[in-house]
């Protein structure tokens, strides 16, 4: 789902030229002819030339001036610090309930790359308490991830047993998502639900999770109130914190692949029938 006033237009100062445009084509053409006719050597040799062209191109694209057009505003910048701009810049405008507006969380790349992190999912469902939060993230990467439960001056949001403080800032994005997938699933109790397609909101602005290590432990922190609430369709079997993990997972890759659907059916119980289990 594309919000009109959220696309963001990049034009270049740098053509690729009509020139490089039709030899790339060329290349790309014998390389699929060579490929029909089982010819490998020549097929590498031409798809490394188109290849050879744009990169060329590309190179010129970052040394020089490219212009960004987002609403109602233009902004001029070296191809080289485009992408810096859009992540610290317009990301933060866009998904204003993101973790890109958690200033610490920006300062490491690798938390971002796009990747499964079981690990990260494991951390925020198994943690029994703060400091035993603290303990499984004393290592890098991980040690960044305890900042989506970090205010921008730095202070905790959670107490001690990890749950939120009283007067807390109700516009901080960690707050926000629990608050959305609590409102989210409180309204099927007693129904049988889908956890992908129930939170795939959570894909669009203002929020913009995807799967990385980052996103991995804020959906994970969400869900763990509901580790023991949840039963899994079929089987009737609690989702207790082994399982919501391989749920967490399970809903990432329904939305980057719409895959494991299936396995994202659930219950909610009541609290009636928890007792009596």
């Amino acid at each position: 789902e594309i919000i009109k006033n959220d696309v963001i237009f990049v034009v270049s100062e740098e053509p690729l030229g009509e020139e490089n445009y039709n030899r790339m084509v060329e290349y790309t053409a014998r390389a699929l002819v060579s490929n029909r006719h089982l010819f490998r050597e020549e097929e590498d040799i031409n798809r490394n030339y188109a290849e050879e062209i744009l990169n060329r191109w590309i190179n010129k694209i970052e040394s020089g001036y490219v212009s960004v057009f987002y609403r109602d505003r233009t902004y001029k910048c070296m191809g080289n610090i485009l992408n810096d701009y859009l992540n610290k810049t317009i990301s933060p405008e866009i998904f204003n309930s993101g973790p890109e507006n958690i200033m610490e969380l920006r300062n490491n790349i690798n938390i971002w790359t796009t990747k499964n992190s079981e690990k990260a999912i494991e951390i925020f469902i198994f943690a029994a308490s703060r400091d035993d939060l603290e303990d499984r993230t004393k290592n890098f990467p991980y040690k960044n991830l305890r900042d989506i439960l970090k205010s921008n001056n730095g202070e905790y949001i959670v107490n001690k047993d990890l749950n939120f403080r009283e007067n807390l800032d109700l516009d901080h994005p960690t707050v926000k998502i629990c608050k959305e997938v609590e409102r989210k699933i409180k309204g099927n109790e007693g129904k049988t639900f889908n956890l992908g397609v129930t939170l795939e909101f959570l894909q669009r602005p203002p929020f913009g999770l995807y799967s990385n290590m980052l996103n991995s432990s804020i959906l994970a922190f969400a869900l763990r109130p509901y580790t023991g609430k949840l039963y899994e369709e079929g089987t009737g079997r609690r989702i207790d914190k082994e399982l919501m993990r391989d749920k967490v997972s399970a809903i990432f890759r329904y939305w980057k692949d719409n895959k494991d659907i299936e396995k994202l059916n659930v219950r909610l119980g009541t609290p009636e029938e928890r007792e009596l289990v």
